[in-house]
Formats: C-alpha cells, structure tokens, sequence
C-alpha cells in the first residue's frame, strides 16, 4: 500500500491519496461471527462475559443514528483484593432498546480505580 500526505502543521497531516493492496483476498482468516473477530485481537480474557440480545449489527446504524449509548463503569476495592481491579459496561440503542452487556476482571500488580475504569473505556471502545 502507498500513501501520500500533505503537512498542514508540525503536529497534523491530512491524507491525500491511499492505493491499498490489488490483491482482494485477506491477508489473515476473517472472523465468521462478532465474537471470533473480538478474539482476533486478542485478550480473549476481555470477552469471557459478553452478552448480547442478537447479531450486533445494530451497533453500526445505531451509531449512523444517533441512538447508541455507551456506559462504564470501573471498581476497584483494595480492601478486599489488591491486586484485581474490574469494570461492568454496555451499549444500547435508545430506540430498538438492543444491547451488548459484559464485565471484565483483571489481576494486575498495576490494579486501581483509574485502571478499573480504563477497562471498561476500553471494552466500549
């Protein structure tokens, strides 16, 4: 693939022009269903709570829309365990009232509440 930019400032670009690949088959497998491409990326740990009413393909329209929303929350509670920091997240569209719920839960020498909301940002995202 071949790009070319033009520098509007020290600190931004804008893309000019992109050529990808000729080739049209993938480079790596394509995942067949929402779940095997979460997985794709790693973390599996991440997605061991996620639940969803249906095919997730809402979530696109639903962002086109304006209907979705995204909440996290983050919990961290050094008196019980130190060492694990946890966060519960969903996404639902206000008008078909569709959904993606999950948790997820981290040991880590590096748990805090800052780290515990960071997770369920990242879950969203």
């Amino acid at each position: 693939a071949t790009a070319s930019v033009e520098w509007l400032s020290a600190n931004s670009i804008k893309l000019k022009h992109y050529a990808g690949s000729q080739n049209n088959e993938p480079d790596d497998p394509v995942a067949t269903d929402f779940l095997s491409h979460l997985r794709s990326w790693g973390g599996d740990w991440m997605w061991n709570d996620l639940r969803m009413d249906s095919d997730p393909a809402w979530v696109a329209d639903s962002l086109r829309k304006g209907t979705i929303v995204c909440v996290t929350d983050g919990s961290y509670n050094r008196t019980i365990d130190p060492g694990v920091c946890s966060a519960g997240w969903i996404i639902m569209c206000r008008e078909t009232k569709k959904r993606v719920i999950g948790t997820v839960l981290e040991r880590s020498e590096a748990a805090g509440s800052y780290r515990g909301e960071l997770l369920g940002m990242l879950a969203i995202r």
